[in-house]
């Protein structure tokens, strides 16, 4: 999964803030299962990892965000304007964004990447982060 965005500079959460993801329900009520990397989540703990900027082709990457670019333009002239980010936490802003996202393999988690973590988010409700706590399963 990678995150593309015009964002230039990484952010800093000055507070909580409130994401969905799309996870894998296991046999063990603490845990969960990310479907796109084997990483399994414990509920209520917080994760964290590193933000890794990637070249990525941006053309057919995911149909909702490259349906904002103008898909003339060569690649190497378009990713001059934007920052993919591959490698860290995925989520969605909104709960509609999440469900967008979904799979009939997946139940919807709200989650929190806690003040202080480095994010970047994108022009179509998506983030990544370097922290990130899976709270629960919303109904």
């Amino acid at each position: 999964m990678c995150l593309i965005t015009k964002q230039k500079r990484v952010k800093i959460a000055k507070e909580d803030i409130k994401c969905y993801k799309n996870l894998a329900e296991t046999t063990d009520p603490n845990t969960v299962q990310s479907i796109h990397y084997d990483f399994t989540w414990t509920m209520g703990k917080v994760e964290k990892t590193k933000l890794k900027k990637v070249f990525q082709k941006i053309i057919g990457a995911d149909p909702i965000v490259t349906d904002k670019y103008d898909t003339h333009r060569p690649d190497e002239e378009i990713l001059k304007e934007f920052t993919a980010i591959g490698p860290g936490f995925h989520a969605c802003l909104t709960i509609e964004r999440a469900r967008k996202n979904a799979n009939a393999e997946t139940s919807r988690f709200e989650a929190v990447i806690p003040n202080g973590s480095r994010y970047y988010v994108d022009s179509t409700g998506l983030i990544v982060a370097n922290q990130m706590m899976i709270k629960g399963l919303v109904s």
